[in-house]
């Protein structure tokens, strides 16, 4: 069985193989289109079996775009903020929060403002 990609219940893709090859440090992971990719795994799931084989996620480091110093070191604000906007609410210009339906505001909240 090859390393691939999974997808958890809770949304977040992982790595799925046998237990051999999915601890924590450098796997390859093959891709659907046949190319290959190297990942950090920084923790493994529980192994269960599956056709046989005892297999396991192996919980990726996060990508450099998650990673850089404005996210890892943000306020809890302002990582709302980001969220806030990603999913196409409006944020307080303010403090970052989400802008409530009823705001007659275009950009402060009222919560701080």
């Amino acid at each position: 069985m090859t390393v691939t990609y999974a997808k958890t219940k809770a949304g977040e893709w992982v790595a799925k193989g046998p237990v051999a090859i999915i601890i924590e440090g450098q796997v390859t992971v093959t891709k659907r289109d046949g190319s290959s990719k190297t990942e950090t795994i920084v923790r493994t799931g529980k192994a269960w079996t599956q056709d046989g084989e005892q297999v396991r996620y192996g919980y990726l480091a996060p990508t450099s775009t998650t990673t850089t110093s404005s996210v890892r070191h943000a306020t809890p604000e302002r990582r709302l903020a980001g969220q806030t906007r990603a999913s196409g609410l409006r944020a307080c210009a303010d403090c970052g929060g989400p802008i409530q339906t009823w705001s007659d505001s275009p950009d402060f909240c009222h919560d701080c403002c």
